[in-house]
């Protein structure tokens, strides 16, 4: 696979990205001219629709009422999807080439950062519903929601700073310095601590949410991006895009435990099943490393660019966006398995905890 050429900053797509768009409706067209000589075009197609299918099987056997809330940039949405049928529910309209995004465990909100815009969008989960538009700082990218719905963490990409806002009014209330380019950001499942991934200083700021103050600043590997807190609130995970590894680091004495190697330029992590889930974006594979003894299981392979990735609320099924396949990736916990896929908008991100549960009515 040619490796694409990044352009300045995170937000923007690669070069690679708009070639082979103009590649794909090349041959589309290519291939359009010529069916027409073909004498049964009808039987084509439906054998076309066919393979497709069988090669799409989807399981119902997801965490029943799980929705995925998936960002995609290339086409200013962002993709609801049931996660039970992996069938889209609907698409809404965001504009801003909009990336990261928060789902609330205890609310019926979603919140997602459109760096271009310079916004933060707000979604009522109950209505999947556009409802509000806060406007702050340079280039919001990282997000993430207090486990008890409020306040919401916003990092700024080039601001080095982290903006606390009140989820209801749209208003700052707060703001956090931190290192160079604040990429993912995490809290530990009480609330207590917020982890900000600083790109650009290669390092982990700990955040004490009572006081709103760094405690400390952990060195990683280089270029830390995504970022994970284990779902025990023991350890914290961050994927490095430019050392191609992640970083291990205990929560309790806040140090590094250890580097470990993954695939080409790692994005982001989940953890489910004891298990760490890293995507690899220019290796198109997940790795999979057990989480006591830290040594690798086995690499997955996905589609393109794999980015964003999430688990479900029963923790057996781990999620990933594929920015260029433009697919939504289902693997099973247990087996490793890919057990299926749904289709996305153009250039889906899903930078975040992107996955919630329907709330009942």
């Amino acid at each position: 696979m040619i490796k694409p050429f990044l352009k300045p900053g995170p937000f923007s797509a690669p070069v690679y990205f708009y070639m082979r768009r103009i590649l794909a409706l090349t041959l589309g067209l290519a291939l359009a001219l010529s069916l027409l000589s073909l004498p049964q075009p009808s039987a084509f197609a439906a054998e076309t629709k066919d393979a497709a299918a069988s090669e799409h099987k989807t399981h119902k056997n997801s965490a029943a009422g799980d929705v995925a809330y998936v960002t995609n940039q290339s086409d200013d949405s962002v993709t609801v999807i049931d996660l039970q049928t992996l069938k889209p529910l609907t698409t809404l309209k965001i504009s801003g080439k909009p990336a990261g995004i928060a789902v609330s465990k205890t609310t019926e909100r979603a919140f997602v950062t459109s760096p271009e815009g310079k916004t933060v969008s707000v979604i009522d989960r109950s209505t999947n519903k556009l409802i509000n538009t806060i406007s702050l700082g340079s280039g919001p990218l990282g997000i993430a929601v207090h486990p008890k719905g409020s306040p919401l963490y916003v990092a700024d990409w080039y601001e080095h700073k982290i903006f606390i806002v009140n989820p209801e009014s749209g208003k700052i209330i707060g703001e956090i310095k931190t290192g160079l380019s604040p990429s993912g950001l995490d809290l530990s499942p009480n609330g207590r601590w917020l982890l900000s991934a600083d790109r650009d200083s290669n390092q982990i700021s700990v955040i004490d949410t009572t006081t709103n103050k760094i405690v400390s600043t952990i060195k990683t590997g280089k270029r830390p991006f995504g970022l994970t807190i284990g779902p025990k609130g023991q350890r914290a995970y961050a994927a490095n895009v430019k050392s191609n590894n992640i970083s291990v680091i205990d929560l309790a004495t806040q140090k590094l435990i250890k580097n470990i190697s993954v695939g080409e330029r790692p994005y982001a992590i989940a953890i489910a099943k004891s298990k760490i889930f890293v995507t690899d974006q220019y290796s198109e594979t997940v790795t999979v490393i057990d989480e006591t003894t830290l040594e690798k299981l086995k690499t997955i392979k996905v589609g393109e660019y794999p980015e964003g990735i999430d688990v479900g609320s029963e923790g057996k099924f781990v999620y990933v966006a594929c920015w260029f396949s433009n697919l939504l990736y289902k693997i099973d916990g247990d087996t490793l398995a890919v057990i299926g896929t749904s289709e996305t908008g153009d250039g889906p991100r899903a930078f975040g905890r992107f996955i919630g549960q329907k709330r009942a009515k």
